[in-house]
């Protein structure tokens, strides 16, 4: 049965087959790699996704200004070509580097994430108060905002639990 799977390319197989194919490799002494990544590829995968959907989501609300749709949807499949061919080519190096099957499974999805992250800026900035500071882009000055804008609560809690731990380790 074992023979079986082991003739089945590892991203074929469920999670429990790629288990029991890594446990059955290691005990004869032979490199269990490809199948470790192809685990940890299965693990990330909610990882990888979110990172897609935000990579995507900063193409759709990304700047739009000067930039027509079809040029977003261009560049956005050119990225995504880009990034799949680093994800193929990064387990080839991850076997050929002998690097960690994990580091080799996920880096690709934080690579994703990071560039999804620089991508997505924000379209306005809630100020709560009636100074603005000064920055890049729109901002909003809204005089006792912590008690008519959800986000500018959620903030300023925020902010001061962040604060009181701070004083917390500082009086410590």
């Amino acid at each position: 049965d074992q023979v079986g799977l082991l003739g089945l390319p590892p991203a074929s197989l469920s999670t429990p087959d790629l288990l029991r194919s890594i446990e059955a490799l290691e005990q004869s002494g032979q490199n269990a790699d490809r199948y470790a990544i192809a685990l940890w590829r299965k693990l990330g995968m909610p990882l990888g996704t979110g990172a897609m959907a935000l990579l995507a989501l900063s193409f759709v609300f990304g700047p739009t200004r000067g930039v027509g749709a079809g040029y977003r949807v261009a560049l956005g499949t050119f990225v995504g070509i880009v990034l799949y061919f680093f994800d193929q080519m990064s387990i080839q190096w991850g076997l050929l580097l002998n690097l960690s099957p994990a580091l080799t499974a996920l880096a690709p999805f934080v690579l994703i994430g990071a560039v999804a992250g620089l991508r997505l800026r924000p379209a306005k900035v809630l100020v709560d108060g009636n100074q603005l500071p000064v920055l890049p882009m729109l901002c909003e000055a809204v005089v006792g905002g912590d008690a008519l804008i959800a986000e500018i609560s959620a903030a300023s809690i925020l902010a001061k639990v962040q604060r009181d731990r701070w004083c917390a380790e500082v009086d410590a």
